[in-house]
């Protein structure tokens, strides 16, 4: 088939196109055209660039394509909400409306959505049907874009599904994951310690690889039994709080001990007050870690690829249970490159030591 994955030069979306190439298919890669396309060209697939603002550059993308796989969007928790609700929401109807333009045989719209939809899980794991309760600015608009993707699948009848990643880590990842292992990196540096502090266990949480996304991004849009549904898409076993820390910790260096009892109804009272948190103390902390950060990048000679901060409402998925029925998407026949995030987190951490990432 021929396939325009669009943020291409992205993190989720350089894996898309990846998966697809290794599937057989015919990829075309858009994106911003301020963006960095030498890596994607070097695939040798065609390149359009397309600014969400110009429908004549988004027409050309998406013209004559079998499938569209949207990826394009702002993925930061301290974006503001008007640039997130253009990106992430209106940006989505305006490609649907190329779609309705320039594809009118289109075999399949394939829309990355977050498990960030469901906000704090009513339940766990927590499945495609459960209530729906964004908490943050981001996670509000990206639920618009992907219900925009449903609303022309019901009026248009456009062949619509989408996949819902949970917290997506591996090489080339900037944030999410990569920001808790420069964080620890720069720990390590300033205590000179090769010890931290441990829970006894801590919340259960899912991850999941980005080469499994694209695998998943691949899987919805050659199966027809995909069409009009929303797919949860993690690894198949989530990990308890003390799991992730030491697969994060360790190949730092990092031992953990002593360990801290891990207290759930405490940790539930830091969730809910985090809402209420001022921002004025968190961008007077981050322009700390950011100076410190620096420092340590000149002296140790590393690739200022990272930009280290803390936004509050990642502490939020770290105070409570957030893991994910993953049942429909496996009855397509998804098959996991990394289960868990033990080892994926390991070669993830290689890798950003073997391009200077971190020290």
């Amino acid at each position: 088939m021929k396939v325009m994955v669009n943020g291409a030069t992205g993190l989720v979306g350089m894996a898309i196109m990846d998966a697809f190439l290794e599937a057989g298919h015919d990829v075309r890669a858009s994106d911003h055209p301020r963006c960095d396309f030498r890596e994607v060209e070097s695939k040798g697939v065609e390149v359009v660039p397309a600014d969400l603002d110009d429908a004549d550059a988004l027409d050309k993308s998406v013209e004559g394509m079998d499938v569209v796989v949207h990826v394009a969007g702002i993925f930061d928790l301290g974006a503001s909400p008007k640039l997130l609700e253009r990106v992430n929401h209106q940006g989505t109807r305006d490609v649907l409306e190329a779609v309705l333009r320039k594809a009118p045989n289109l075999h399949r719209f394939v829309q990355i959505a977050t498990v960030g939809v469901y906000g704090e899980p009513v339940r766990c794991p927590c499945k495609e049907d459960d209530p729906k309760r964004p908490r943050n600015a981001y996670e509000k608009s990206k639920f618009k874009g992907e219900l925009a993707a449903f609303e022309y699948h019901k009026k248009h009848g456009l062949p619509v599904t989408s996949i819902r990643p949970t917290l997506v880590y591996g090489p080339r990842a900037k944030y999410g994951h990569a920001m808790f292992i420069a964080g620890l990196c720069l720990l390590k540096h300033k205590t000179e310690r090769d010890w931290m502090v441990g829970l006894t266990s801590g919340p259960k949480t899912s991850h999941v690889h980005v080469d499994d996304v694209g695998r998943a991004a691949v899987l919805v849009a050659e199966k027809d039994g995909a069409i009009g549904k929303p797919h949860n898409i993690a690894d198949p076993n989530p990990v308890d709080g003390l799991t992730f820390s030491k697969a994060l910790a360790e190949p730092i260096g990092f031992e953990l001990r002593p360990y801290v009892p891990y207290v759930k109804p405490l940790m539930s009272l830091v969730g809910a007050a985090l809402p209420y948190v001022p921002q004025r103390p968190i961008d007077w902390f981050n322009g700390y870690v950011a100076k410190w950060w620096d420092e340590l990048c000149d002296e140790k000679g590393l690739s200022k690829e990272l930009n280290l901060k803390a936004d509050k409402d990642w502490i939020g998925y770290c105070t409570g249970d957030n893991f994910y029925d993953v049942s429909r998407i496996k009855e397509l026949g998804m098959q996991w490159k990394y289960p868990d995030c033990v080892e994926g987190l390991k070669e993830t951490i290689q890798w950003y030591r073997d391009r200077e990432w971190i020290p």
